[in-house]
């Protein structure tokens, strides 16, 4: 194994072994919030790319994202988050022993970093948690980081295989760390994409997301639905040179699926935002909300923060959203 540091919030490596790059950290946060001077991956000495498809095509399909936990503790309603806006700032931290601490491991033999017990041709393991006086610098929102007392350790696996190089799969072990036992907790991930080329920053303005949650399967002549949970994003048009794709366009489509969850009972949402105001605020962001109602009175009406329908704003108002259960439609309509 190795410790990993960088000159950047702690470790930083990008899985590369497939045809998709993909920059983790030790900090809960995926990518690598910009495309190139976000500091360098220990194990390479290269500089991290975000989310590269095809790997070498200068390509991106991320800015960041990053993992959230919700929780009612400690007399309120408390979310962690790695991730929120344009601004850098994770209220996780990597283990305060070495706080660059992040390992390799591989499956393949002969190769530097192999292991037994690698599960993949390409592991990074990290381990954070959200109790780090450190963790508290959110200097984006008023309210102070109040941590749930939660460590996460995260494991994340690539290959180079055919059928397997187009995915990196993320597994998530959250144990609690406090002295309250920690019911009805939520877990979300938050994603920021920009779909663009590499040099060309205004094509990451015009992205649209969406959700499939079945497809069709008539494996053996029965026809039904096969639950999938697909969170995609993809640009506009692919950004074609005149009439046809060339270097420069981004035709492809990335996307997250929840593979598994604690429960078989877990319920899923899937929201999204436009940006609506140049600039780090949140304020003027336009998202679908359902709005329901008690005969002609509103329930559970939030405001948010951001005026009801941007980027929710506080501990508070980001657990109320992430346990809404509401799959926003498709953004291309």
């Amino acid at each position: 194994t190795e410790t990993a540091r960088t000159k950047y919030y702690g470790a930083a490596a990008d899985h590369r072994i497939g045809d998709i790059r993909l920059c983790v950290r030790n900090d809960g946060t995926i990518g690598s919030h910009w495309w190139y001077d976000w500091g360098t991956d220990y194990f390479t000495g290269e500089v991290v790319e975000s989310c590269e498809y095809p790997q070498g095509s200068h390509t991106m399909y991320l800015w960041a994202g990053g993992l959230w936990v919700g929780a009612p503790s400690h007399g309120d309603t408390l979310v962690t988050t790695a991730y929120v806006t344009g601004i850098y700032y994770s209220e996780f931290w990597p283990e305060l022993i070495d706080l660059s601490r992040i390992v390799k491991r591989t499956k393949i033999p002969g190769e530097p970093y192999y292991s037994p017990e690698a599960v993949s041709e390409e592991d990074y393991l990290a381990l954070c948690i959200d109790t780090a006086p450190l963790a508290n610098n959110n200097y984006y929102e008023s309210e102070d980081h109040r941590p749930i007392g939660i460590e996460v350790s995260q494991s994340s696996y690539a290959w180079s295989y055919a059928n397997a190089e187009d995915f990196v799969i993320f597994d998530y072990s959250i144990r609690n760390i406090s002295s309250e036992p920690l019911e009805d907790i939520y877990l979300g991930i938050k994603a920021d994409p920009d779909v663009h080329f590499a040099t060309n920053w205004s094509g990451s303005v015009d992205d649209i997301a969406g959700f499939i949650g079945t497809i069709p399967d008539r494996e053996g002549g029965c026809a039904f639905e096969d639950t999938v949970n697909i969170a995609w994003v993809a640009d506009n048009d692919g950004d074609p040179e005149g009439s046809v794709f060339g270097q420069y366009s981004v035709p492809h489509v990335t996307a997250t699926s929840l593979l598994r969850t604690p429960s078989d009972k877990a319920g899923v949402s899937f929201n999204w935002w436009a940006k609506g105001y140049t600039g780090y605020t949140t304020l003027f962001n336009l998202g679908p909300r359902e709005r329901p109602f008690v005969g002609i009175w509103e329930e559970e009406w939030r405001e948010l923060g951001t005026l009801g329908t941007g980027t929710p704003v506080g501990d508070a108002n980001r657990y109320y959203l992430m346990r809404n259960r509401e799959i926003d439609y498709d953004q291309y309509y």
